[in-house]
């Protein structure tokens, strides 16, 4: 996961799974989705590169 994204998504978790009040919910859930969204739009850049080489 995105660095810049994972302390706000971890919240909006936390918060998600106590809120009470519906709209709140609702409001937290969509601020979830839209940062989600985001996350999966951005380029991922690959952690490692691996290449099998031949052993003789």
């Amino acid at each position: 996961m995105t660095h810049e994204f994972t302390p706000r998504i971890q919240e909006l978790c936390a918060l998600i799974a106590q809120e009470k009040d519906p709209r709140k919910f609702t409001q937290l859930v969509e601020e979830l989705n839209r940062l989600l969204a985001e996350k999966d739009q951005k380029p991922q850049k690959p952690v490692a590169v691996v290449k099998a080489s031949s052993v003789a």
